[in-house]
């Protein structure tokens, strides 16, 4: 079996086993008798939050468990042309946090692919990876990248000081395991919560 087959198995079975360890653990989360109020919910108060990025490749799959974790995930915006429309009820304690403007400005550009709420951070991706001049795309247009990566990391931390456990991920996420700069990438999301994101 070539090298990159076999990395593909593995990120396909790593993502796979983290699917169900993510559901298995949402199931079985112990919570406090505290609650914390925000946006008129209350929400458990857990003993400790978690933070999960998926560092999928392209075309292992990475689509689809994006689309179903944005999907069993608290609901964050919906549009009605949706492929993955949330659950009415949030099958996972978790939250896919979509920056609003990012999503809005995405959602009505015309792309040549379908854009999901789902794919929503793959611009995060191409920022950090210094490729957003590669693109005519709206939102490159409007926003600098400094505040691209602002609205992310704004929405990321407004979830987590409510108090949700946070993931999200993009194909090209896997380029911060694999490049030199991946760590310096993390730190340009984490720079206001430098223990969120390490």
């Amino acid at each position: 079996m070539r090298r990159s087959a076999r990395f593909i198995l593995i990120l396909c079975l790593g993502g796979f086993l983290f699917i169900s360890v993510l559901l298995i653990s949402s199931s079985n989360v112990t919570y406090n008798t505290k609650s914390v109020m925000t946006n008129s919910t209350i929400l458990p108060s857990k003993n400790r939050q978690r933070i999960c990025m998926l560092a999928g490749p392209h075309k292992t799959g990475s689509s689809s468990i994006q689309g179903n974790l944005y999907r069993w995930s608290k609901p964050t915006i919906n549009f009605t042309d949706s492929k993955f429309s949330p659950l009415p009820k949030p099958a996972i304690s978790w939250v896919w946090p979509v920056p609003i403007e990012i999503a809005r400005v995405e959602h009505n550009d015309s792309h040549t692919w379908n854009w999901e709420p789902s794919k929503v951070f793959y611009p995060m991706m191409e920022v950090l990876m210094n490729k957003e001049h590669r693109t005519n795309r709206r939102l490159f247009q409007i926003y600098t990248p400094s505040k691209i990566i602002e609205m992310y990391r704004d929405a990321i931390l407004t979830f987590w000081n409510d108090g949700y456990d946070v993931v999200f991920g993009t194909e090209a996420m896997d380029s911060i395991i694999k490049l030199p700069e991946g760590p310096s990438m993390i730190r340009k999301i984490s720079v206001r919560a430098p223990n969120l994101l390490a």
